[in-house]
């Protein structure tokens, strides 16, 4: 269970990395109908990252990762390390 849990937050590190280079950046097209360019701001000034992104890859791996955590969860609720599924609502009487 432990190395698989680390393999999952290794995953989560690399998908957070390139969703991380989606987000935290400007995004700009010419008039004319161009590819959209991303223009990334550091310390030292502006740049355009001309690295191309696969985001239809990097959507799947999101959501790949995303089942792999649930299953995970479910494993460790069969396995009884954990008291209840997520989801499960016990509501608390005063």
């Amino acid at each position: 269970m432990v190395r698989k849990f680390d393999n999952l937050m290794s995953t989560a590190r690399n998908v957070n990395e390139g969703r991380n280079r989606i987000i935290h950046c400007w995004w700009v097209t010419d008039l004319d109908g161009g590819a959209p360019s991303r223009l990334k701001f550091t310390a030292k000034g502006a740049h355009t990252d001309t690295e191309n992104i696969d985001m239809e890859a990097l959507s799947l791996s999101i959501v790949e990762l995303a089942d792999n955590f649930s299953k995970f969860i479910d494993e460790l609720y069969d396995a009884k390390l954990i008291r209840k599924k997520p989801g499960w609502f016990q509501r608390m009487e005063d």
